[in-house]
């Protein structure tokens, strides 16, 4: 029984996700495959996401442009000089100085340079930024959300329409939150209709409750808390000017690392994701020309669930992709996603995932998802799981009682054993293939070390394990192919080849009609040693038993037929 497919049938080629390797006569294969839709990887931390998954795909993907989530900056020091080779801007956010990149490399961001008063989706442009800023994790909190991204957004209106140009900045709009009198700011705000009336609308959020209620002041409050990283004098040199455009990831030819570390992750989060929520913008938006699609994007989302929810991505995961966006999500186990997003948002990420990658996961959920995934046992996969043993041969004349007796007796014993064999094979269907306990072995991560192996759906019906490349390895890994198998240019089979087994049905008829040979014969038999005479009592018991044990030999060497792959010898 094959759990997974034959991974040699999965050669990797230019362009393709590489996702490990397999081992053949000593030497090591890559194995890659086509993603159209999104990519979800689900691994635990230190299992090697970034070593064995994101440094080498970054390394050879050349077609695409990247937006990058680098926790630890490692990303940004492996790969920069490598997507700088291949002819690319490359541009490293990173405001701790935690990658050791070229200082060329080395960029600032201001959301709010993007922006163009005059455009006719203005509104809609600092609605974006103003979203991106307002991390979203529990839906009882969505009134308080939406009102601190509605004064966010007439604030930032108020900043790029009113304040001199060294203050159009995300730090200018949070000065504005902390430090002036917001009922006189809202009231000054009230005067101006412009960018679709953002301003007033902030005005009113802030205004309209406060004679009655505190509601007002907790907006402001939440719309604070929601800016506070702003404050941190490492953040906001990076976020006060721009040296590129995020619309580059569109229109040119460029990769852009947002690096954080991990012990700052939850304070400020929002950095990173006001940085994905502008980027799905830009890719949004169509091309000078009037087109959908620029150059494709690829967003490598690690440590995604810090994102909070980003309603964009689940409602318009195909449109995204339309338009030139590939997702590729990484989280520690499934219940991140479904806490985020819901059951039925977290069914949108896998259905719309070309590629479902599981490696050093030990939640129970995840484990039982994967085991679920792999499917149960069927009649079709233990056919080939029972070794029957072979039935005594018969004598070609019984001239004694005792020898009729010893060889029914060996008879029997065979075919009681062969029926227990079948039996316990049985009570194994419908069993999981792997179940949850053997899913984490199979895929098992030591502390310090990348995981033994990795399960890979592909499209959702795929089967694969391999074993994780770290990038360190990738020197023993050949890329020209495994000569021995005939696989360049072949697209990868649905199913592993292996001969095709009767079926069910088609076994059973073969036992029946076996049977029917077995008890004519039997008769047979009897009529020529009694010479045309009636048989006597004890030659007729005999002849039962060798019938009623004829009825389960049929079936037992119809199946054992059945998995030699051949029932009828013609």
């Amino acid at each position: 029984m094959e759990i997974f497919e034959d991974p040699s049938n999965y050669p990797y080629r230019d362009g393709q996700f590489l996702l490990g390797c397999y081992q053949k006569n000593g030497a090591w294969y890559p194995v890659g495959v086509d993603i159209e839709k999104h990519a979800l990887t689900i691994a635990t931390s230190g299992s090697g996401k970034g070593v064995a998954c994101l440094v080498p795909n970054l390394r050879l993907v050349k077609d695409k442009n990247v937006l990058v989530i680098d926790p630890k900056g490692e990303l940004a020091t492996l790969t920069a000089n490598d997507r700088f080779a291949m002819g690319q801007s490359v541009y490293v956010i990173d405001p701790f100085n935690r990658s050791k990149v070229d200082k060329r490399f080395l960029a600032t961001y201001n959301p709010l340079d993007e922006l163009d008063v005059n455009s006719r989706t203005i509104r809609e442009d600092i609605r974006v930024i103003a979203d991106g800023i307002v991390k979203r994790f529990n839906p009882e909190h969505a009134r308080w959300d939406n009102n601190a991204v509605t004064i966010i957004a007439g604030l930032i209106a108020f900043v790029k329409t009113q304040a001199p140009p060294d203050k159009q900045n995300l730090v200018g709009v949070r000065d504005l939150l902390i430090t002036s009198d917001m009922e006189v700011t809202a009231r000054e705000m009230a005067k101006y209709p412009d960018c679709g009336k953002l301003m007033q609308a902030a005005s009113s959020a802030i205004l309209s409750s406060k004679s009655i209620s505190k509601s007002g002041e907790e907006y402001l409050e939440t719309a604070r808390n929601h800016t506070e990283w702003l404050d941190s004098e490492e953040i906001a040199p990076v976020m006060s000017s721009s040296s590129f455009s995020l619309s580059e990831l569109k229109r040119g030819n460029a990769s852009v690392y947002l690096v954080l570390p991990p012990d700052y992750l939850d304070e400020h989060a929002n950095f990173l994701r006001i940085f994905v929520r502008c980027a799905l913008s830009q890719m949004m938006k169509l091309m000078p020309d009037g087109s959908e699609r620029g150059r494709q994007c690829l967003f490598c989302l690690d440590e995604f669930y810090s994102l909070g929810k980003i309603d964009e991505i689940s409602k318009s995961f195909g449109l995204i992709r339309s338009m030139g966006c590939q997702l590729w999500v990484f989280l520690q186990d499934i219940g991140q996603l479904a806490e985020l997003y819901g059951e039925n948002g977290k069914d949108t990420f896998f259905g719309n995932s070309d590629l479902h990658q599981f490696f050093g996961a030990n939640d129970q959920r995840t484990l039982e998802y994967i085991s679920n995934s792999l499917g149960v046992l069927t009649a079709d996969d233990l056919s080939g799981q029972v070794e029957f043993e072979e039935l005594p041969k018969s004598p070609t004349k019984i001239k004694h009682p005792v020898e009729k007796e010893i060889f029914m007796t060996d008879m029997d014993g065979v075919m009681k054993r062969n029926e227990m064999r079948l039996n316990e094979v049985r009570r194994r269907e419908g069993k999981p293939r792997l179940h949850p306990d053997e899913v984490a072995l199979h895929i098992k991560a030591d502390p310090g070390k990348v995981a033994d192996r990795m399960i890979c759906f592909i499209q959702g019906r795929k089967r694969l394990s391999v074993i994780p490349i770290p990038y360190f390895a990738m020197d023993q890994v050949n890329f020209e192919g495994d000569t021995s198998s005939n696989n360049d240019d072949v697209a990868p089979p649905v199913a592993s080849a292996s001969k095709e087994k009767p079926s069910i049905g088609n076994t059973i008829f073969f036992g029946f009609v076996l049977y029917l040979a077995v008890n004519a014969a039997v008769i047979g038999f009897g009529l020529l040693l009694g010479g045309g005479e009636e048989l006597s009592e004890e030659a007729k018991g005999f002849n039962l038993k060798i019938i009623g044990l004829g009825f389960f030999a049929s079936f037992i060497y119809a199946f054992y037929r059945r998995q030699k792959g051949k029932l009828w010898p013609f």
